[in-house]
């Protein structure tokens, strides 16, 4: 069995996290439990709360920060599951595959890698009481988001499954092209089992307000109608 750990963060359009949900209930047989964490708001909460497998958990984070408040409720959600396998999918993932799939390779993670020793922490699944060894805080905690590599959450993958425990995944930048669902004209990603697209993540352009996530960068707003409208009808 699979619990399904998610964090939702005050700036994620919420109508994104519902297409979270509903792929991952669509695609994974049988249905997973979830545990959903909402950082400051209690929208989703409220909307998912009275679901039967769905445990939610409310967080005001101790330390500002996007990275720090996305760690310590990591943290303190991964550390509740107690099913055999843990998937961490972040709010504005479209999951197109059956994790129940995953779990059947011979590893202890499946994980996109970004270097050598740094993984992506959007979209994860693994063995539950290896993932509850990992901190997710930033080693050193930062204003904002950290994408400094030495302090990034996903460097703590690293530290506790060696690289012959994790089955890779393939991860494509759609701004640079080779993407199977959207062109280079949408700040997205794409997650690739095989020639599969089995992930979709909307990445930090989810936010309401369309802000730079790095120098000289913004994401057109029209963007989130035209991401929503493209995963529906791949839903439908």
């Amino acid at each position: 069995m699979i619990t399904v750990c998610s964090v939702v963060y005050n700036d994620n359009k919420s109508e994104i996290f519902d297409l979270t949900m509903k792929s991952i209930i669509e695609y994974t047989i049988p249905c997973p439990q979830f545990i959903i964490c909402d950082n400051g708001s209690n929208n989703v909460l409220e909307k998912y709360r009275y679901m039967d497998n769905v445990e939610t958990v409310a967080n005001e984070p101790s330390l500002k920060g996007g990275s720090n408040a996305h760690g310590e409720s990591l943290n303190k959600i991964v550390s509740m599951v107690s099913t055999d396998y843990c998937a961490i999918v972040e709010s504005d993932c479209v999951i197109l595959y059956d994790l129940n799939r995953l779990i059947k390779f011979d590893k202890s993670l499946v994980a996109i890698p970004k270097t050598d020793k740094l993984y992506h922490t959007f979209f994860l699944i693994g063995k539950t009481k290896k993932l509850q060894q990992v901190d997710f805080m930033p080693k050193t905690p930062s204003n904002g988001q950290s994408y400094k590599p030495k302090n990034d959450v996903g460097s703590r993958i690293g530290d506790v499954f060696s690289k012959d425990e994790i089955m890779p995944l393939t991860f494509i930048d759609c701004k640079t092209g080779g993407g199977n669902i959207f062109d280079s004209s949408f700040q997205s990603d794409e997650v690739v089992l095989g020639n599969k697209t089995i992930v979709l993540h909307f990445g930090r352009g989810s936010n309401i307000g369309g802000k730079a996530i790095r120098k000289g960068f913004k994401h057109p707003k029209y963007q989130l109608v035209e991401w929503k409208k493209k995963a529906e009808e791949i839903l439908r």
